[in-house]
């Protein structure tokens, strides 16, 4: 489970799932009577995923993203603590859009070199949007020089339905200097669970850096109380001796078969982050 393997395509993230069988919702499985009334908000909602879907097939984006001195200097003195950035992309103008630097042992950069970047549209200005999304990620793919595996991977997750982040590319700008071309990534956050959960308000976690969920995993969102019994629970259920009596409490709680099936892609495809291979870089 914990052995390092080169990888193929370098797939960041798949999601692993808690909390019983969830097919990804369609405005067809909603039912007859399901369409939004125009102003609610389901229909704004509604409104933020069709932008959302057009950007992950429209023409390469540059973004523009600008910091006043103190800003800037604040980000070099603690990468990991988000600022406060003008983002521009096209003729769109985004004030107050709060940037960190990402990235783990293979993919952190300095700020000074092409570091890879979290930005948050909504925090200091609830209710801005990107295309329909609060949260987006801009990866500098330092270890996948071709940009497309993150497209690829993804593709190949969807198609099994493994409900994962969707990626395309983009052009960054970054403090006046011309970074390239990056990796743009949806965020994991409540807006992703949206798209696949009917409930999306359960604890969803964060795996981290190589940590398996005996541990206190860090909460990107969620309702529930933070006493780590939903993570109890499966590990429970995982350690029961009797074999019959493991499957019968694990297909109460976990989607068994769409876990096998993502393990088995990730196996396929050498993919050395997820729960499959390495237990690195995972949601559940």
């Amino acid at each position: 489970m914990g052995v390092m393997v080169r990888r193929i395509l370098t797939l960041t993230w798949a999601v692993l799932l808690l909390g019983g069988p969830a097919a990804p919702l369609s405005s067809a499985a909603q039912g007859p009577d399901s369409s939004p009334k125009p102003g609610s908000k389901r229909s704004r909602q509604a409104t933020e995923d069709a932008a959302a879907a057009a950007l992950f097939t429209a023409p390469i984006q540059r973004f523009v993203i600008s910091f006043t001195p103190a800003e800037i200097q604040k980000l070099r003195d603690n990468p990991r603590s988000p600022v406060q950035a003008t983002v521009t992309v096209g003729s769109n103008r985004f004030e107050k859009v709060l940037v960190h630097v990402k990235g783990s042992a293979g993919s952190t950069r300095s700020v000074d070199d092409n570091p890879a970047l979290t930005l948050n549209f909504d925090k200091l200005v609830p209710g801005q949007r990107f295309s329909g999304m609060d949260k987006i990620h801009l990866n500098n793919s330092v270890q996948d020089p071709s940009l497309l595996s993150e497209q690829l991977g993804r593709h190949l997750y969807e198609k099994v339905g493994i409900p994962t982040a969707r990626a395309t590319q983009a052009l960054v700008t970054f403090d006046g200097r011309d970074l390239g071309p990056y990796v743009l990534k949806e965020g994991y956050n409540r807006t992703f669970l949206r798209r696949h959960y009917a409930d999306p308000s359960g604890n969803f976690y964060d795996g981290g850096f190589i940590r398996d969920i005996d541990q206190d995993l860090d909460r990107d969102t969620g309702d529930g109380p933070l006493d780590y019994r939903d993570l109890q629970k499966l590990r429970d259920a995982a350690g029961i001796g009797d074999l019959r009596r493991r499957e019968t409490a694990l297909e109460s709680i976990l989607d068994v078969q769409r876990f096998i099936t993502e393990c088995a892609l990730q196996a396929i495809l050498v993919d050395w982050d997820g729960y499959g291979n390495n237990r690195n870089n995972y949601r559940i």
